[in-house]
């Protein structure tokens, strides 16, 4: 467990950090770390009792850099220190506040925000936009930088608004694989083991990239937070959107989700103290009526207050009494797997329909022919019970 606070990593980090270059905030050939314009986004790392501290700028104001610095967990004597971009500026590390990642070898992981990227090498120093692969002593050994980074640091799209997630072991030929995606639409699964660097017409050398998965989002689409991985699935939450799940086979993702939450969210507002759906939210929660029919319980249907999944209830019938449940297979306001969920928690009778939310509207004759079968079965058990 790691107790010291950051701020002391930060008071560690300001008073010897300095590399060798000639960008943003130098002097003489050396950029010092200035901690008035670095700020730590990034959460903290330990890694084979080293704890590592990522920086990116307050408010991209000039001069900053990417940092990384590294420290001994139980000394805290600086044991590394990489600027990436030491001859230009940029190259923020924020990754929606999540931390580097590292392996089992010790190597550290970050991805960059917008900044210059030096599209040649073999002196490479700056890595705007780029999935970086660090070694324990601080030096970057591998990397992939998008195709088309010019066009993602000129219009905001910063590849490191989230950061890169490890993988489990995969089957087939690369086993070693990270999943990143940030605000440029786009999430590019790569091989650890051969990152892929830089190819200046495609991205082909990676293991898959799912282009413009993520389109919404203004001004900035795509996905500003960490993806999670979980029994084989990849989860992704971007902006303005669903969450979205991707299978992960054989060591490639789904080419779309393979599930996704309801879509209603896009389209609510909370105001006045009430939870209000927007005009064009009512596919979502009536999709199977009539466009009249759509406009009519639009305007008629009762307003939720903000804080109704917070009321407490002093008991709940169905725990006491015989309960049947229908569940709307096509439901976009409930999830049908959540509503499943819920009537097996009651132990109810389960009847399914294909059905927005609103099925007792839609399929009235279903619906009463639940009621029904409800009530025999209830006068039934009554009678049996004289």
């Amino acid at each position: 467990m790691l107790l010291m606070p950051a701020e002391a990593l930060v008071t560690m980090a300001t008073s010897s950090a300095s590399v060798p270059g000639t960008g943003s905030g130098s002097v003489g050939g050396v950029v010092p770390f200035m901690s008035l314009h670095e700020n730590q986004r990034a959460a903290l790392l330990l890694s084979n009792g080293v704890v590592y501290v990522a920086f990116g700028a307050h408010g991209d104001v000039l001069p900053y850099h990417g940092w990384v610095l590294g420290y001994d967990a139980t000394t805290l004597q600086q044991t590394m220190a990489v600027n990436l971009s030491p001859s230009a500026e940029g190259g923020g590390i924020w990754q929606a506040n999540g931390g580097p990642s590292a392996d089992a070898a010790g190597h550290v992981y970050v991805v960059t925000g917008n900044g210059t990227f030096d599209t040649t090498g073999p002196t490479r120093q700056n890595y705007g936009d780029t999935v970086v692969k660090i070694t324990p002593a601080g030096a970057v050994t591998d990397f992939f930088t998008p195709h088309d980074q010019d066009s993602i640091d000129a219009n905001n799209f910063d590849l490191g608004a989230a950061g890169a997630m490890l993988l489990p072991d995969q089957p087939g030929a690369h086993p070693h694989l990270l999943v990143s995606a940030g605000k440029n639409n786009t999430v590019y699964l790569i091989d650890r083991d051969n990152m892929g660097q830089f190819n200046p017409n495609n991205d082909n050398q990676i293991v898959q990239s799912l282009v413009n998965i993520f389109p919404f989002g203004t001004p900035e689409p795509g996905n500003y937070s960490a993806p999670v991985y979980f029994n084989g699935t990849v989860y992704f939450g971007p902006v303005r959107d669903n969450i979205q799940a991707f299978r992960l086979t054989n060591g490639l993702l789904s080419p779309t989700a393979t599930d996704r939450t309801t879509d209603v969210f896009n389209y609510i507002e909370i105001a006045e103290g009430r939870i209000w759906l927007l005009p064009d939210g009512i596919d979502c929660f009536a999709g199977d009526l009539s466009e009249e029919e759509q406009k009519l319980v639009w305007a008629t249907q009762a307003v939720p207050s903000a804080d109704l999944f917070d009321q407490k209830v002093s008991g709940a019938a169905w725990k006491s009494k015989p309960s049947w449940y229908i569940v709307a297979n096509n439901d976009r306001t409930v999830h049908p797997d959540l509503e499943r969920f819920v009537a097996n928690r009651m132990g109810a009778n389960t009847y399914d329909v294909d059905s927005s939310h609103v099925h007792m509207l839609s399929q009235p004759r279903f619906v009463l022919d639940v009621i029904r079968a409800a009530a025999a079965a209830v006068e039934e058990s009554a009678t049996a019970a004289v």
